[in-house]
């Protein structure tokens, strides 16, 4: 697992872009990409954001861990494909990565929040790089404190 450089961003709009941008350009790699958010409502606004970018990539929403018609598209995942998920949806899930995507660097992580909690954060980076395969991640913070307020102004822009 390549663990980059964690990224701290002081309001809503600057993390939703900062994830934003490191997701596209592992994209642009040919990269797949797993983004895992604190709440529901996280990321239903990051999807928002990225629908309004016209973000060119396949997208699975992957919020509850018992749902069979997610758990086969995570069966084979292949390249430019991007699994939006909550801390609780990628729970005990194990990924299965094309053997394209694997020659491509397999699957990179963004964590879009903090946690104090090492074992939360240990789990879900234990998401990607599986078995020996090839994987990357990142950390992207909102250190914004009144964090709910940004994301109750974007909405309303």
């Amino acid at each position: 697992l390549i663990e980059e450089n964690p990224k701290y961003e002081s309001n809503c709009k600057k993390w939703l872009s900062s994830i934003h941008s490191d997701m596209k350009n592992k994209l642009i790699l040919g990269r797949s990409v797993l983004i895992i958010f604190k709440t529901i409502k996280d990321l239903q606004l990051f999807n928002e954001y990225q629908k309004q970018k016209r973000t060119r990539a396949n997208f699975i929403e992957y919020i509850y861990s018992d749902d069979t018609k997610i758990s086969e598209k995570i069966k084979n995942i292949n390249p430019r494909t991007v699994i939006l998920s909550t801390n609780l949806g990628g729970r005990g899930t194990d990924f299965q990565l094309s053997r394209q995507l694997i020659k491509q660097k397999g699957m990179h992580l963004i964590l879009t929040f903090y946690t104090p909690n090492s074992r939360v954060t240990s789990q879900a980076l234990g998401r990607v790089a599986r078995k020996g395969e090839p994987g990357s991640a990142t950390l992207i913070y909102n250190t914004d404190r009144h964090q709910w307020l940004q994301l109750k102004s974007f909405h309303s822009d």
